[in-house]
């Protein structure tokens, strides 16, 4: 017989409480008591565990008959016989790469642009380093800078903005500056 309750938030019925214990002692499952009370299990083994009831170990229909002692099972596989196993086929050779190409020389900036020492150098100029000067400072390339590819400006002129980049497409396999 299902008997509904009100159970409130927190609040059990004193009556349901009454049920949960007697059935709890009688060995009936959580989903049973559920079933009569109304309410689901996961309700119930909640309130069993806030009561301190002990836990129900479930009883089998059936003894387990342990099983006579036979032949161990193998922990491994036994080996193939040499007979089964079949020669590798001998790795085919691939031909060696290519060596790459030596990268191109450094143009030598054009006559009418000096090299520009590293305490004159602007936002425009080339940003290449070409030489040292008397003081052992970098001396620059000191043409105007190119736009890269995305539009932006770059740090080089166009001579050397292409030389770097053919050094990385040669190197990594993609165009990508040294920015």
């Amino acid at each position: 017989m299902r008997r509904k309750f009100t159970f409130g938030p927190g609040k059990w019925p004193s009556q349901a409480v009454e049920i949960l214990k007697e059935m709890r002692t009688r060995c009936e499952t959580l989903k049973n008591i559920a079933d009569q009370l109304g309410i689901t299990r996961s309700m119930v083994s909640g309130k069993v565990r806030r009561l301190g009831l002990p836990k129900i170990k479930p009883v089998l229909a059936v003894a387990v008959v342990p099983k006579p002692p036979g032949k161990p099972k193998p922990r491994f596989r036994p080996r193939r016989s040499a007979k089964r196993c079949r020669p590798h086929p001998a790795p085919i050779a691939a031909p060696a790469p290519p060596p790459p190409p030596p990268p191109p020389p450094i143009p030598e900036p054009p006559p009418e642009v000096a090299p520009v020492h590293i305490r004159k150098l602007r936002s425009f100029h080339c940003r290449a380093i070409v030489a040292r000067g008397e003081d052992e400072l970098a001396m620059y390339c000191g043409r105007k800078v190119t736009r890269t590819l995305s539009g932006a400006l770059s740090s080089w002129c166009p001579d050397h903005y292409r030389l770097f980049i053919d050094l990385q497409r040669t190197e990594h396999g993609k165009a990508r500056a040294y920015h």
